[in-house]
């Protein structure tokens, strides 16, 4: 047995290429990693109470979320307005118009302006829109134009919104009280209804129950020609809206045009241009905010914008901007990743333990270099 101790020693420490600790040394580790495995067993045991309460949580709610998917409508209405107003189409031969919307901002289409806490609106183009309008532009000055016209006709301080609207190319005003025919959500608007109600050159038509209907008989085309005198310049855009018929205006399309003041409802840009029989015609600010050109001869005119280069240009040089900004932060990104992953292996290697770092009891107390332990 005496012989056996040292060989049993030497395997113990040249074999698995660490020092022999005593017997009290191992024990003494034993009953610590006893410990530690009972703590994390009460600590995981209360982290698996949590994942599922959470886990349950969120198919419990499932649930009621698929309940509620199963018709495909998530709660909304079975129609919509939309269907109500597609009659409006079919009118559209007669020239481009829009459809501007007053009331609720929660029942209204699209992206709706904010007049104030209780009334919004939104324009619509040939129709009652869809998913190209969705991304509503910019409020800009002209869409004040249309908001003061709406603020004039609540406070009862005129009785022609229709001419106030009329540049725009408003055929239709529609207020809508409820998110749709079958819908619950929605509040009426008493003072817009009202003053709807007053005016001389709107008129009401049939519609279903919850939506009101009004056509304006003073309307020009969103694309129109007019004999009228036309104000041009600084001036108010109301006032002078209300002062012109353009009752009689015709729509402009392929087929020629007789002479007089050409007119495009759009905000007034320098961009847009109208040609007529191979020359380019004078623009003028009509009404103070809306695109004009006088006509002095029958023939075909066509529109165009040419500013849309510029806008391209810097709409390209705002992604590439974004390109350089995100390269900029992966390459960042990476870099902090290596500098940590670096960090991670150093102290890994510092905290290694090595067999000197061992401390050595018994028989092995005092050797530091086990090489030379049979030695001695």
């Amino acid at each position: 047995a005496a012989e056996r101790a040292p060989a049993e020693t030497e395997r113990s420490v040249r074999g698995r290429g660490i020092p022999a600790r005593s017997e009290a040394t191992h024990g003494g580790a034993s009953r610590s990693a006893a410990s530690d495995a009972v703590e994390m067993g009460s600590e995981s045991g209360w982290r698996r109470v949590l994942v599922v309460g959470a886990v349950a949580g969120i198919v419990l709610g499932g649930f009621g979320l698929a309940a509620d998917t199963i018709s495909g409508r998530w709660n909304a209405p079975d129609g919509s307005w939309a269907d109500v107003l597609s009659f409006t189409k079919d009118s559209s031969h007669e020239g481009q118009f829009r459809i501007l919307w007053i009331g609720d901002p929660d029942v209204l289409p699209l992206d709706p302006v904010e007049l104030d806490s209780e009334l919004s609106w939104v324009v619509t183009r040939n129709g009652a829109g869809d998913a190209r309008e969705l991304w509503r532009a910019p409020v800009t000055s002209a869409d004040d134009v249309i908001a003061r016209a709406i603020a004039v006709t609540r406070a009862g301080l005129t009785t022609r919104m229709g001419r106030l609207l009329a540049p725009a190319g408003v055929r239709y005003l529609v207020v809508p009280v409820r998110n749709g025919p079958d819908g619950t959500r929605g509040r009426r608007v008493p003072a817009v209804t009202a003053a709807l109600a007053g005016q001389l050159d709107l008129t009401q038509l049939r519609g279903e129950p919850g939506l009101l209907i009004y056509e304006n008989r003073a309307w020009a085309p969103a694309r129109a020609l007019t004999t009228s005198d036309v104000p041009s310049g600084s001036v108010a855009p109301l006032r002078s809206a209300v002062r012109t018929d353009l009752a009689r205006a015709r729509p402009v399309g392929d087929k020629p045009v007789a002479p007089g003041t050409l007119l495009l409802a759009e905000a007034y840009d320098g961009g847009w241009t109208a040609d007529g029989g191979g020359r380019t015609l004078a623009h003028l600010r009509a009404f103070g905010w809306v695109n004009g050109w006088q006509h002095p001869n029958l023939s075909t005119v066509q529109f165009a914008h040419d500013g849309q280069g510029a806008r391209y240009a810097a709409l390209a040089g705002e992604l590439i901007l974004w390109l350089a900004v995100i390269a900029w932060w992966s390459r960042g990104r990476a870099r902090a990743r290596a500098t940590q992953r670096e960090h991670v292996r150093r102290e890994r290697v510092e905290r290694a333990p090595r067999a000197t770092d061992f401390a050595l009891d018994g028989e092995l107390a005092g050797f530091d270099d086990l090489d030379g332990f049979w030695d001695q």
